[in-house]
């Protein structure tokens, strides 16, 4: 995926995950796309709240989102007490086009939809 910002082109380097790990991040990300329960548009990006089980599954993510993508922004909340957690993936302005390719979700909703879409 490249997408020309501004001036500057930005393009996930798949080679930057270790070769031994590419598949299994691909097929995490997917799992993770249908996990998503809610997912909230940011000025730069979006917020996904997923189930907490997932969170160790989230943190192996985000690590080679990281690698791959380094111009991107990771936060995780995990609230008190709470069955989810909130993921916040940010880039620079104007990148909510590329994000969308990070987490994909059904129907390409921009604000919430329910799970077991």
């Amino acid at each position: 995926m490249t997408e020309q910002i501004g001036r500057r082109e930005y393009a996930c380097d798949a080679s930057a995950i270790p070769r031994e790990q590419r598949e299994s991040h691909l097929s995490l990300t997917k799992w993770l796309s249908g996990a998503v329960v809610e997912r909230r548009g940011l000025a730069e990006g979006y917020t996904y709240r997923l189930p907490a089980a997932a969170l160790v599954n989230i943190t192996a993510f985000v690590a080679n989102e990281r690698r791959c993508c380094p111009y991107l922004g990771f936060e995780l909340e995990p609230a008190r007490g709470e069955a989810f957690v909130w993921l916040r993936v940010t880039g620079p302005p104007g990148a909510t086009g590329l994000l969308d390719d990070v987490l994909t979700t059904s129907g390409g909703q921009d604000e919430s939809f329910p799970a077991g879409r």
